[in-house]
Parts: structure tokens; C-alpha cells; sequence
């Protein structure tokens, strides 16, 4: 059974163009305009067949930035406007669709990273386009299972962002690194090249101690 109440089907061209920029919300909260005040009602929403509509969602811009699912490559055609049933606020929103034959699949932001193991909540660098049905088939377990260096590389950004005592980021940096390592999906040169200075400094020396040592037992 739906939980949406359907209003209307948009193209992405009648969407995307209207997007508000998340710099412009976070300008306007330091100013002290706050989400009821006119004036950010006004810069922030536009107004569909009657319905008021926050443009400012990270997943609108995540999906103007790809439309497809990383999963099983199904292409976002469309976009709903829609309001949750069991919603108290009279407050509608765009939902993302694609159609695998006959069936109207939903589109969701997926974390990269799970939030559980590190990850950002709503960094853009975190998140990927997915569909439902593969999103429910990711389980969140972080096992590394990498055929490029994504995963790692969004691991970076996060810890290159994150203050010094973001010791779980760090902590799950090491792990993947590692494995990455262990599993021959990359090299100790570029490991060495994408982890950053200060963090490599004392990591790698490790890596490099524990090659030494697999080198040697494979001599003996």
C-alpha cells in the first residue's frame, strides 16, 4: 500500500533549476532568519499547483547531480510531489522514480559510508543515488568489497574535514586502509600517495613494518 498522497509528475527540468543553494539557508540561519520567518520562505520555496515546497534538500541536489542508481543502474525518470500520509504537517516534498516494467520503483539517498561506521550524515560527498530495492539489498556491515578506491577516498575527505579528536573516523580509516591492503585491491605506493600526511606518518610505518615481515616468512 502507498503512503504517499500523489498531487502531481514533474519532469527533472522543472525541478532542478529552482534548487536553493544550502549556503543561502546556512547565511540566512547566521543572520537569524529563522524557517518561519517570510522572508526565508520566500528565498527558499516555490510554489507547485498550490503546494509550497522546500527547495534546499540535499537529496534534490544529490539527484540533479546523478539520476541513476549506483546499484543496478535504473534511471531516475521522474518526480513526484507527494505528501506522507501519516504526516501531521500539510507539507509536501518530490519524491524520485524510475520504472522497471510495469512497477513505479522509489529512489533514496544512500550513505556511502554508513553513519553507523563514521560516515557524514548529509555531506554530498557521502551520499549516492540508489533505489529502493537495491537500498534495501545493501546491508550495513562496511565490509570492504572494493574494485576502485570510492569508499577510501570519501573516508579521507571526512577525516581531512573532522577535528583531532575524531578518533572512529580515524579508527575506521586505519581498518579500510588496511584491508584494502591485505586484500591486493591497492598498493602500499598508493596507499602511501592518498592517506593523508600527518595520518600516514605513523600508520604506514606500520603497514610497511608488517610487509617487511610478510616478505621475510615468504623467503624462509
Amino acid at each position: 500500500m502507498n503512503q504517499y498522497i500523489r498531487y502531481g509528475i514533474y519532469k527533472p527540468e522543472e525541478i532542478f533549476p529552482f534548487l536553493v543553494d544550502q549556503s543561502l539557508v546556512r547565511d540566512m540561519k547566521t543572520l537569524g532568519i529563522k524557517h518561519a520567518d517570510p522572508l526565508f520562505k520566500k528565498a527558499t520555496e516555490k510554489n507547485y499547483d498550490g503546494h509550497s515546497v522546500k527547495m534546499y534538500s540535499t537529496r534534490y541536489h544529490l539527484f540533479k547531480k546523478n539520476l541513476v542508481c549506483v546499484g543496478c543502474g535504473m534511471r531516475g525518470s521522474y518526480f513526484a510531489l507527494e505528501k506522507d500520509k501519516k504526516a501531521v504537517a500539510d507539507r509536501c516534498h518530490f519524491n524520485l522514480y524510475g520504472v522497471n516494467g510495469d512497477k513505479e520503483i522509489l529512489f533514496t539517498q544512500d550513505h556511502i559510508v554508513p553513519i553507523s561506521k563514521g560516515g557524514a550524515s548529509n555531506a554530498l560527498s557521502n551520499l549516492q543515488t540508489m533505489c529502493t530495492v537495491c537500498n534495501h539489498k545493501k546491508a550495513d556491515n562496511h565490509t570492504v568489497k572494493l574494485s576502485d578506491e570510492q569508499e577510501l577516498m570519501c573516508l579521507i575527505r571526512e577525516y581531512n574535514k573532522a577535528d583531532e579528536k575524531a578518533t572512529k573516523l580515524g579508527t575506521n580509516l586505519a581498518k579500510v586502509s588496511e584491508a584494502l591492503w591485505r586484500s591486493g585491491t591497492i598498493s602500499l605506493d598508493r596507499l602511501l600517495e592518498l592517506l593523508p600526511v600527518g595520518y600516514a606518518s605513523f600508520k604506514l610505518r606500520a603497514l610497511n613494518k608488517k610487509q617487511k615481515i610478510l616478505m621475510l616468512g615468504e623467503y624462509e
